[in-house]
């Protein structure tokens, strides 16, 4: 419901946390590869629209992901 709100609304920034929200609880349902893709998507769009904020707290998300892949050098 999140996600769908947010892109009606029209609201950049808005549309980019509802992708990190999307990302975030799949990486908590244990879906780590299937969290990746919006994760970081939403860190790209964020940068792309210079949101400070951010990218600050969406960067170390999508490694969280990619450790609990197993792949702890690519996370790193």
């Amino acid at each position: 419901m999140y996600v769908a709100e947010a892109e009606a609304s029209g609201a950049e920034r808005a549309r980019t946390w509802a992708q990190w929200c999307s990302g975030f609880v799949e990486l908590r349902c244990g879906e780590a590869q299937s969290a990746l893709a919006p994760l970081q998507q939403a860190l790209a769009r964020q940068q792309a629209i210079g949101d400070s904020w951010g990218p600050v707290w969406g960067l170390e998300t999508p490694a969280w992901a990619v450790a609990a892949t197993g792949d702890g050098t690519r996370a790193a």
